[in-house]
Parts: C-alpha cells; sequence; structure tokens
C-alpha cells in the first residue's frame, strides 16, 4: 500500500514519524511501566531525561502498535508528558504543539488534572482547544485559500500501514504572522498514529495569505491509503 497524500485548502468561516526498523520495547506491559516511569520524573522536574524515553518510546508504538482506542490513548498519555517535558525544557513552541495532538487524538485528555507536574503544565492549561466546527463551511479552491510555500509530506505509520488503516483526515488551522500553521483541529478522524503523523508534517508547512484574508482559518485534506 502506498501513501498518497492530497492537500485542498478551503476557507472556513468560523491540527509522523514512522522509525526505521529496529528491535522494539517489549510491548504494552513494558510501555506502561516507562510511561509510570516518565511521569515519576516529570513531577521530580526531571524534564530532559524523560524526554528522552518518550520519545523514544513514541518511535515504538508508532512502528509496532496497531490501531485501536488503547493505542489511542497511549499516544494521548504519551504525548500529554512529552509536552510537559518540553515545556519544562523551555521549547514552548513544542510543548503545545505535542499538546494538541494529543487534544486531537483523546480529545478528553484535556480534562485531565495536570497539577502534579507543577510550573510547565500553566502553558497546556493556557492552551486547550476549542471544540471542532462540523465541516468547512467553504468549497474547495476558494480564492481566500492560502498559498503553500513549503510542504512536508506525511510518512505512515509502520504499524498503521500494516495493518491496513487508511482513508481521509480533516484538519482545520490557522496561521501566525509568520505563515506557520497554528491550533490544528482535526475535523474527520482516522487512527491517532495517523493523526500524529500528519500534524507532525504540517507543523513544517508555511503558508501565504492572500490579502484581505487576515487570520480566517482554513482546511486540510491528508488523503491516506
Amino acid at each position: 500500500m502506498l501513501l498518497r497524500v492530497f492537500v485542498i485548502l478551503l476557507a472556513v468561516s468560523s491540527m509522523g514519524t514512522a522509525a526505521s526498523p529496529r528491535q522494539s520495547i517489549d510491548g504494552p506491559a513494558q510501555w506502561d511501566a516507562i510511561l509510570n516511569e516518565s511521569r515519576g520524573r516529570l513531577e521530580a522536574g526531571e524534564s530532559k531525561p524523560a524526554r528522552r524515553m518518550l520519545s523514544r518510546l513514541l518511535s515504538d508504538v508508532l512502528e509496532t502498535s496497531p490501531p485501536s482506542d488503547r493505542t489511542d490513548a497511549l499516544l494521548a498519555d504519551l504525548l500529554t508528558q512529552l509536552a510537559i517535558a518540553e515545556a519544562g525544557a523551555g521549547a514552548e513552541d513544542d510543548a503545545v504543539w505535542y499538546w494538541q495532538i494529543a487534544q486531537n487524538i483523546v480529545r478528553d485528555v484535556a480534562l485531565a488534572d495536570l497539577s502534579p507536574f507543577g510550573r510547565p503544565t500553566e502553558l497546556l492549561t493556557n492552551n486547550i482547544l476549542p471544540a471542532p466546527p462540523n465541516r468547512c463551511a467553504q468549497p474547495p479552491g476558494s480564492p481566500s485559500s492560502p498559498t503553500v510555500k513549503k510542504r512536508q509530506e506525511p510518512k505512515y505509520p509502520r504499524a498503521a500501514l500494516k495493518a491496513g488503516a487508511d482513508g481521509i483526515l480533516i484538519v482545520q488551522v490557522e496561521l501566525n504572522a509568520k505563515g506557520q500553521p497554528i491550533r490544528p483541529q482535526v475535523l474527520r478522524k482516522l487512527p491517532g498514529a495517523i493523526i500524529y503523523s500528519a500534524l507532525r508534517s504540517l507543523r513544517e508547512w508555511r503558508f501565504e495569505a492572500k490579502p484581505g484574508t487576515g487570520d480566517q482559518p482554513f482546511c486540510m485534506v491528508f488523503k491516506f491509503g
């Protein structure tokens, strides 16, 4: 199965990396143990070692864990912890992006009690996504669609590809003053690993807004399969 990614920009009136083959960590039981250890490190303020643990675990989950509700819950927990680790290490932009990916995978992660992790979580609580709109209001090819200046296609997460997970992912974003996508919101969902991959690549895109469109949100459509 090959990956084909089609991007359609739509005005709105009203957010992967697949690791190279390697020996994996020994499955869900050990993943839970790693998450518990990293959680303890984060509560102790040890952001950098926690970040290293979580980054390795993320690659392993994307490579070996097939799509399921349990995998989505695992990814949401992992990415929330990774966001806290990045915030604690001073990488605020990375922290916000990981946190908003987590919210797109499992919306209720925004309700979690983050107080045990201390000050770094203030950044997260200030960046909770609103409920996404039900649909993109304008048709494809709207005159207000921004111009793509730089693009990076997402990679198919290995486990999702092996399981035959495919479909269309619709993502609404806004642009900041530098033409960078911000506040991604998934309008049509796929498994969490695919959401991660698409949003991870989307962060590298750059756009140029057309005159008069301001910061109007727009949608992108990624097709996997």
